[in-house]
């Protein structure tokens, strides 16, 4: 019987749009000039690829939100299709549940947020999810979902029992592929795909609020580590004191930076009193608040050090005291990161709040070339 052969332009078609098709999974709307610096192809190429997918509906159009110089028109974007289904994510923090929304374009349809308390069971926690994740789905005429990513607060290392209740408990509730995460550093992800860092190749993120943690994106890729510990910045030693840690240790950074510590050094029972010492100029409260900048400062800058790192981003329920903490930790980062003669790293403040850790659960599963979308391509027809 006759073998049919390949054309060999066949091949290089499929890579391009594959390609292209991961690029816009990350990146999201994107026009056809930065597709094509990104990919390394042509215009051409990407011209003849994006025609032939808008065709086939594995692509959509949308307008980009700032006019070009030239022309003052502004540009057209393509993105995955919007309508071929929903990805969910799902933030379990230590005091809140939040779920978020969005097509796989990246545009974000909702999100919901409740408290919980601290000592809220992690299987509790989780059925609040999938309540609100219904209630999500049902304002939207209960669409396709196509994945959950999920975020859970503190280290997912040697925490088989809480990953693997979740996840099991999702995907018998949902039938579709769960992912888990460390909800921090989702929530560096999201930054990274939504946030202050977009666009940006190499970002170290630091949280600052009830635990301290971190997130490292180098080439543009969430790395995790051979541990899966990438990002544990608050568990880096940054006293000789015996200052008691929740992970055991003593003197981390959490033990100086997190909130419980930071609020007992002030001497003031919550944020508000502490904003209110900072404002009334008390003593104490400022000395605090300096210390723990910078310690948090010089983690930061270690960390810049050691990666080659320039821009940094903070968040957490800590950056509310403004300049008082971030004066300090830029000049700590500035003072302790390595003397080049260049620019000293930059310190970015997040811009995403609480939703944070539900969109890089988004973000997270966007990136997941497990997660199989349903994009009609061309190359194999």
């Amino acid at each position: 019987m006759h073998q049919r052969r390949e054309h060999p332009s066949r091949g290089r078609r499929e890579a391009h749009e594959v390609q292209l098709l991961d690029h816009l999974r990350a990146h999201g709307a994107t026009d056809r000039a930065a597709l094509a610096e990104a990919l390394g192809l042509s215009r051409a190429t990407v011209s003849t690829l994006t025609r032939d997918l808008l065709a086939s509906g594995a692509l959509g159009v949308t307008t980009g939100s700032t006019p070009r110089r030239r022309t003052g028109r502004r540009p057209e974007l393509v993105t995955l299709n919007p309508s071929v289904g929903l990805i969910v994510g799902v933030d379990l923090g230590h005091t809140h549940v939040t779920v978020a929304a969005a097509d796989a374009a990246h545009v974000v349809v909702g999100t919901r947020s409740v408290r919980c308390d601290v000592t809220t069971p992690w299987s509790e926690r989780t059925r609040i999810a999938a309540a609100m994740v219904r209630s999500l789905l049902a304002t939207r005429g209960t669409p396709r979902l196509l994945g959950i990513g999920v975020g859970v607060a503190g280290s997912i290392a040697h925490r088989e029992t809480v990953v693997t209740d979740t996840h099991d408990e999702l995907q018998r509730t949902f039938g579709v592929p769960i992912l888990l995460e460390n909800n921090t550093r989702l929530a560096g992800l999201a930054e990274h795909v939504w946030g202050v860092a977009r666009g940006m190749r190499d970002v170290l993120y630091l949280r600052l609020a009830a635990g301290v943690g971190g997130a490292v994106i180098l080439d543009g890729v969430m790395r995790v580590g051979a541990r899966n510990l990438a990002g544990e910045l608050g568990h880096v030693s940054v006293t000789d004191e015996p200052l008691a840690c929740r992970c055991g240790k003593l003197g981390c950074l959490e033990s100086v930076a997190g909130r419980q510590a930071l609020l007992d050094a002030a001497g003031v029972a919550d944020l508000d009193l502490l904003a209110a010492a900072l404002a009334a100029g008390d003593r104490r409260a400022e000395t605090a608040v300096v210390r723990a900048a910078d310690a948090a400062g010089r983690v930061l800058a270690g960390a810049c050090t050691a990666l080659d790192v320039t821009d940094t981003v903070v968040a957490g329920e800590l950056t509310t005291l403004g300049d008082h903490l971030l004066t300090p930790l830029r000049s700590a980062l500035t003072r302790h990161a390595l003397p080049t003669g260049a620019e000293p790293p930059r310190l970015h403040l997040a811009q995403l709040g609480q939703p944070a850790g539900a969109l890089g659960g988004i973000g997270a599963l966007l990136r997941d070339p497990d997660l199989a979308l349903p994009l009609a391509t061309t190359a194999a027809s």
